[in-house]
């Protein structure tokens, strides 16, 4: 691992390639952007290689909204999804930053074995910090994928 990646994350579901690709593309703001609080979110999406989206919550609390945006680089159904991810927002909070993930489903017996490695981080900190952001993802991503 370099200070623009992050370790692989790794991923186990019962469902089929197939099915977890399809939990993951409709279900990417409530993924990403939930993580188990109660905000109001949007997400657009425009599912093909070069299509746009941008997915978005708004904390009623904080008064605070947080948008990432980016494009579909490589569409593979069932078996791979890569995209650009970009923080909309003020200087200073990675809005400068524009990095890449890829998620692969990978058949793993009776189900899927989901692998997402986020790169291009510009430093440390931002990789520590979505790290983090992933974690409660995935733990997300757990409950809907079962």
């Amino acid at each position: 691992m370099t200070a623009t990646e992050l370790q692989p994350v790794k991923l186990a579901t019962a469902k089929k390639p197939r099915l977890a690709f399809l939990d993951w593309t409709r279900g990417m703001a409530a993924i990403i952007m939930l993580q188990g609080h109660v905000f109001h979110s949007f997400a657009r999406t425009d599912l093909r290689e070069g299509g746009a989206y941008r997915l978005g919550m708004h904390n009623p609390e904080a008064d605070m909204t947080m948008v990432v945006a980016g494009e579909y680089r490589e569409i593979d159904p069932p078996s791979r999804l890569v995209y650009t991810w970009s923080w909309e927002g003020p200087e200073g909070d990675h809005a400068a930053e524009t990095t890449l993930v890829a998620v692969d489903f990978i058949t793993d017996g009776e189900g899927t074995r989901v692998e997402i490695l986020h790169t291009g981080f510009l430093t440390d900190d931002s990789r520590e910090q979505h790290d983090q952001g992933w974690a409660g993802v995935l733990a997300n991503l757990e409950r809907i994928l079962a």
